[in-house]
């Protein structure tokens, strides 16, 4: 991966960070609403990228293919995010290792 869809964020973020291991629903909330919102998916690639290079890593792929898979996961949830409801019962997590790992079969 090229990291292009991964800058920091310099400026004012009104979404407040949650614990490391909480699920951020006002982010996730907001790129539902609005995938392509960079400060939102910044946001999210800093806080989920590393969750999805360690489970690629698992998986198991050499690093070079994990950054790889991992990029193409983080733009193929631009897409799938809308689809996305929280629910408080369910784990982001859980629907996220679901989501790509389906990728990785994929021919």
């Amino acid at each position: 991966g090229d990291g292009s869809a991964s800058p920091k964020n310099s400026g004012k973020d009104s979404l407040a960070p949650a614990k490391s291991g909480a699920t951020s629903v006002p982010l996730l909330s907001r790129l539902g609403d609005k995938p392509s919102e960079q400060a939102a998916w910044n946001k999210f690639v800093d806080r989920y990228r590393p969750r999805i290079y360690t489970q690629c890593l698992a998986f198991p792929l050499q690093p070079f293919d994990a950054e790889d898979v991992t990029q193409s996961v983080l733009l193929k949830l631009v897409a799938k995010l809308p689809e996305f409801h929280y629910d408080p019962a369910q784990s982001f997590r859980g629907w996220l290792r679901k989501s790509h790992d389906g990728w990785f079969r994929q021919p």
